[in-house]
């Protein structure tokens, strides 16, 4: 059993484990006293005008507390200001740190998600000194996969033989949060106390990503035919879940579909990490709408560039097109002809 401090600072590299095991110290301490609410802000604060609205929220949660429930948690989630400090919003992260720091003063629980972590920022220095209790979350191994699975059958009522079991685990792999989805989607089709089937895990759960899944992907952007031939080959042959890669490349062409956009607009250098004009203050920071790593995103920018903003919108089409036939003729698919499609969208 873990008792919460004032102020509780759960970070780390794995965005899900860091959620999770906030989660889990919110769940305990409500599991101790069911007088006790929690309250949940939105950490992703990415220009002025968010951390204004955080603060005014925050304090306003600070001061009415004791009218609707002295017992509470606040729980800010998916903190972003340990990780990178927006242009002009020194002041107001400051104004934040302070409220925050206010919880000890009133005999409040709050705790801090945060995913990832810069540790030279103040801001995490601060936090980091004002925090009675500190906990680094590791990133995933096959061992928290397991813990995830052990927790989440209970949670979810699901059964499973260990056959079943091990076979699920060995298809899904040792990703925390694909093994949370997948299971969560073997609840949702099959109800609350079933038996799981073998059958049942090889036609409703995706294989986990292997190391070889992205290379269709980055060989098809990159208009290499001959890299992307062997890439499916080598995928295909490596029995790959076809849907997997297909979600892959439309969530891609997503991406790609709305930095053309930003571009056709005008407002390409605002997808530059590097560009700390004063021309952008104020602006809404794209890498938090597109929930993308800003680098990332950099990357995508020169791919984008061979393309013209109907091929995305064609290629697009395409992919649906595919994915509903592979749906209606999923059990009497091949290799061969999995390849075949995949290699007529080039």
């Amino acid at each position: 059993m873990v008792l919460l401090a004032a102020i509780n600072l759960v970070y780390g590299d794995d965005e899900f484990s860091v959620s999770r095991c906030a989660e889990q110290l919110a769940a305990e301490a409500l599991s101790r006293n069911s007088q006790w609410q929690v309250e949940c802000f939105d950490g992703r604060l990415s220009c002025v005008e968010d951390f204004q609205k955080f603060n005014d929220e925050f304090e306003n949660a600070l001061a009415t507390r004791p009218l609707f429930a002295p017992e509470k948690i606040f729980h800010i989630k998916f903190c972003t200001f340990l990780s990178k400090i927006p242009l002009a919003c020194g002041e107001t992260l400051q104004r934040t740190l302070q409220l925050i720091g206010r919880a000890q003063e009133l005999s409040l629980t709050v705790i801090v998600a945060a995913s990832p972590i810069d540790r030279r920022l103040n801001s995490f220095k601060v936090l980091s000194k004002i925090a009675q209790r500190s906990c680094e979350v590791t990133n995933c191994s096959s061992s928290a996969a397991e813990n995830v699975f052990a927790e989440d059958v209970v949670r979810l009522s699901l059964r499973f033989s260990r056959e079943v079991r091990d076979y699920f685990l060995g298809k899904v792999g040792d990703d925390a949060r694909h093994v949370a989805s997948e299971l969560e989607k073997l609840k949702v089709f099959l109800g609350t106390g079933k038996m799981v089937r073998r059958e049942d895990v090889q036609h409703l759960t995706v294989e986990g990503v292997s190391e070889n899944f992205f290379e269709p992907i980055e060989a098809f952007y990159h208009c290499d035919a001959a890299a992307y031939a062997t890439a499916l080959e080598r995928f295909f042959e490596g029995r790959g879940e076809p849907r997997a890669l297909l979600a892959a490349f439309m969530n891609r062409n997503r991406l790609l579909l709305q930095i053309k956009a930003i571009q056709m607009s005008g407002h390409s250098r605002i997808l530059d990490p590097d560009d700390d004009s004063d021309s952008h203050r104020g602006e809404k920071d794209p890498c938090s709408i597109l929930d993308q790593n800003p680098y990332y995103l950099k990357r995508l920018r020169r791919i984008v560039d061979r393309f013209l903003l109907e091929e995305l919108t064609n290629l697009q089409v395409k992919f649906i097109e595919l994915f509903t036939d592979i749906v209606r003729n999923f059990r009497f698919v091949t290799p061969q002809w999995l390849r075949g499609k995949f290699l007529s969208l080039l």
